[in-house]
């Protein structure tokens, strides 16, 4: 036993280091410029292809984070581990200049594991991105006759870190929460360089900022299974992230030079080193169900809703107002996933969802959002012989508009998920 808590020390150490390091760069989007950047879901390999739903989801092979009371539902003496990757391509476009740039990304998505520590009582610790910041974004203007460029940059994000536990208290009802931990930091550049230089001897401002984020906060879930006959029965679920303050250190540098000699600093205009700060995480609160029909039929939604209209970061206020995301999704198993493998195919799971998110991103005050919709395909693949399961999705969605000046993004998103569970801290008696 002891051999494999090693190993499994040197299994996390070394995946936090790459984790941490891909979570810096992820795919681009003018939209992570806003707020803390794109708000990542904690939904792994299965409900990922079932739209993003998860939380009212429990299978004793499977992890849901998003809704820590699923934990207590790990079969007893199984050690469970999900690790996910995942590749993406996305066009954007903007009604401007009518231009498109399409880009690409691959990631490793998240790692994390769970076990029992009794019949009614389960935990899980792990790792994921809690939010990506990647952008380079330039506009051009002309001013009393003196072209100029506008240079905005961004890269970077929050890595997130847990730790939880659930269980039963009576039949049928559980109860989790998660100790997080968030870290990371947000590199912002804006500059303005103007292009006739030489004959107006024009000055260029670079403004170049990086924040640092840290601090703990709470979450919370429970999950109440309702038998509706034999071969039916309903779990609702519901989940929530409790109000918290990220602290922030700001670093914060502004300098000009002579746009006839770009490059080279003429003054330093002003200088901060380390500046505390804060930003309040409004409550995060969701609801779902899932329909169960047998082993066979799983049908589940999920509602979640975030308002960040009174969040700030150092006093300032970044176009940002009340997210919410509707989600549905279904898997299916032709012989049930209790069922020996006969025909392979009728074991695999086929899923597939729908979402509707309207995020937390809002212009003109109040009056344009940024909607994100889309919809998810997926199969799971069982090993022979194991409990392990290959998981695959396709995410085919679209964020923004071309209304209002704002650029339409489409993707796709494939994913690879990976869903371990073995017998765990079993001494065998024989070799």
């Amino acid at each position: 036993m002891l051999k494999q808590i090693k190993q499994l020390g040197l299994i996390v150490l070394f995946t936090s280091v790459i984790f941490y390091a891909k979570a810096q760069d992820r795919t681009s989007s003018p939209y992570t410029r806003y707020g803390l950047g794109d708000l990542m879901t904690k939904n792994f390999g299965d409900s990922r292809a079932m739209g993003g739903t998860s939380l009212a989801l429990r299978n004793g092979s499977k992890l849901y984070p998003a809704n820590p009371a699923s934990y207590s539902s790990i079969d007893s003496l199984h050690f469970v581990m999900e690790a996910g990757i995942s590749a993406s391509v996305k066009e954007m476009s903007s009604p401007t200049n009518n231009l498109k740039q399409t880009t690409y990304d691959f990631n490793l998505d998240y790692l994390s594991f769970g076990f029992p520590v009794t019949n009614w009582w389960g935990a899980a610790f792990g790792m994921m991105p809690y939010s990506n910041v990647s952008y380079n974004v330039i506009t051009s203007e002309n001013s009393l006759g003196h072209p100029h460029d506008y240079h905005y940059q961004g890269y970077g994000g929050i890595n997130q870190a847990f730790i939880g536990s659930s269980f039963e208290p009576i039949d049928n009802l559980s109860v989790g929460f998660n100790l997080n931990y968030l870290f990371g930091n947000i590199h912002q550049l804006n500059a303005v360089n103007f292009a006739d230089s030489v004959a107006y001897g024009m000055v260029d401002i670079t403004e170049e900022k990086i924040l640092y984020f840290n601090n703990f906060y709470f979450s919370g879930g429970i999950h109440y299974d309702y038998p509706l006959s034999e071969n039916h029965q309903l779990t609702l679920g519901m989940a929530c992230d409790i109000n918290s303050v990220l602290n922030v250190n700001r670093t914060y540098l502004a300098t000009s030079a002579l746009s006839s000699n770009p490059g080279v600093i003429t003054d330093t205009l002003e200088h901060n080193f380390k500046e505390q700060g804060e930003i309040n995480l409004p409550l995060n609160i969701g609801g779902g169900m899932a329909y169960h029909y047998k082993d066979v039929l799983i049908v589940a939604a999920d509602f979640r809703y975030q308002d960040w209209s009174n969040a700030s970061i150092f006093g300032e206020q970044d176009s940002l107002g009340a997210g919410q995301r509707v989600s549905l999704g279904l898997e299916y198993i032709p012989d049930g996933k209790n069922a020996p493998i006969m025909k392979y195919r009728r074991n695999i799971r086929y899923r597939m969802g729908a979402f509707f998110n309207d995020t937390y991103l809002e212009f003109d005050q109040g009056n344009t959002k940024v909607n994100n919709f889309g919809i998810s395909f997926g199969l799971g693949l069982p090993l022979k012989r194991s409990n392990t399961t290959f998981n695959i999705s396709l995410e085919l969605g679209q964020r923004g508009s071309l209304k209002n000046n704002l650029v339409k993004e489409n993707y796709a998103v494939l994913g690879v998920n990976f869903s371990l569970s073995d017998i765990w801290f079993i001494k065998h008696k024989y070799e």
